[in-house]
């Protein structure tokens, strides 16, 4: 892809090995890692998987999802010498709001903090030299987690803003992080579109999987797509043992 072209992903050789391992198996490409992730659903070809993942998780208007453009995944840096920080995937809207999609198989103390970091960088780097506040677009982040990041709560999809928890109104919607909890999925469906893609995601095996494409017919071309022996499968796999 010609978006990543030129980043190091420094666990890329490590997982090509692993894969390579699994290449005269049934193995499936581990979308939960943040690199095939990013190759997955941030290739023009698979844009309307994409779309259905975006759909599952916001309540957007319809037309919002009629023109989706993938961005350059890089923040901005603030000063000269700070370091670019890399997001898995970064797109606008048609009404050009910021959406910032990333997977995170671990919990480290520091996470939630970084995520509002990265959340207030997407709204600071959208000004510049004669901006006006009313030039900010909508940032939203949607963080997909292998393990527990919300204490407290079975649910496994959240949505953060800035509100009054006491009155119960929100002050904005200029920001919101969605968090999707895997290790939260209910062993039973809940009937929606969010369950069947979060499940996608979490899925270790290709029976997983078809249990999936076989009750959501959506779910029926990733699923294909995720073999390893499939034509995307082999393209993904020279993509990052290269």
């Amino acid at each position: 892809m010609e978006l990543y072209r030129g980043l190091r992903y420094t666990d890329s050789e490590r997982l090509g090995a692993r894969m390579e391992d699994k290449h005269n198996q049934q193995a499936i490409l581990p979308v939960k890692s943040d690199l095939i992730f990013r190759i997955f659903f941030a290739d023009e070809r698979n844009k309307e998987d994409l779309i259905s993942l975006l759909k599952a998780i916001l309540d957007l208007p319809e037309d919002d999802y009629n023109e989706i453009e993938i961005a350059d995944p890089h923040l901005l840096p603030e000063y000269a010498d700070d370091k670019y920080a890399i997001i898995d995937i970064k797109l606008h809207t048609r009404s050009r709001k910021v959406v910032h999609i990333e997977v995170q198989l671990k919990i480290t103390p520091e996470l939630k903090k970084r995520i509002v970091f990265y959340e207030s960088k997407l709204i600071t780097e959208q000004l510049g030299a004669g901006s006006n506040y009313d030039d900010i677009q909508n940032v939203i982040s949607i963080i997909i987690l292998d393990k527990t990041l919300i204490e407290g709560s079975p649910r496994y999809h959240h949505r953060f803003a800035f509100a009054d928890l006491n009155a119960k109104v929100e002050l904005t919607d200029i920001v919101a992080i969605h968090t999707l909890e895997l290790d939260k999925l209910p062993a039973v469906t809940d009937g929606t579109q969010l369950y069947d893609w979060a499940s996608f995601i979490a899925a270790n095996s290709e029976e997983e999987l078809a249990v999936i494409a076989e009750r959501n017919p959506q779910i029926e071309n990733p699923f294909t797509q995720r073999r390893l022996h499939s034509p995307r499968g082999h393209r993904i796999l020279a993509a990052i043992t290269k």
